[in-house]
């Protein structure tokens, strides 16, 4: 009876010893996982009007806009998030214009690789994607806004 509770005991100890290795690995790779975001100064997006087959393509500077059609697009950020997948990310800010006034506004984000990701425009009408992140220099914007 007393070997078979030693034996019991060390199976037991042999468990909790790999489950220590195990979290204590895991801890140390969840702690020193570290995210690099790598920041652009200009978003590159394609507007495409599903109704019409309208395509549009911009390359707008963060901290800027430009008017198309009905909408202010503004875009307040494009990073690179450092990753294995490596993807693109803008957030911008869409303004919807009716009679020369701001009707709704709406903030979207868009994922170039990760696009199931993507917060959509509430007008179903319109489809907007992210093509990439760059930083050319030359580039001309209509409106420059601090935001």
């Amino acid at each position: 009876m007393v070997q078979c509770n030693i034996k019991s005991f060390s199976l037991i100890r042999a468990y909790l010893f790999i489950l220590f290795v195990f979290l204590f690995i895991y801890h140390n790779d969840s702690v020193n996982a570290q995210i690099i975001i790598k920041k652009y100064i200009n978003a590159e997006v394609l507007v495409f009007n599903k109704l019409t087959k309208e395509r549009a393509i911009f390359k707008i500077p963060a901290k800027s806009s430009i008017s198309f059609k009905n909408f202010n697009i503004k875009v307040n950020s494009c990073f690179k998030i450092m990753d294995k997948d490596q993807d693109f990310v803008t957030n911008i800010t869409l303004e919807h214009i009716y009679e020369n006034r701001i009707e709704e506004s709406e903030n979207i984000v868009l994922y170039l690789i990760k696009r199931n990701l993507n917060i959509d425009p509430q007008n179903p009408y319109y489809e907007f994607k992210l093509l990439r992140c760059n930083d050319e220099k030359d580039i001309i914007v209509n409106n420059i806004y601090n935001g």
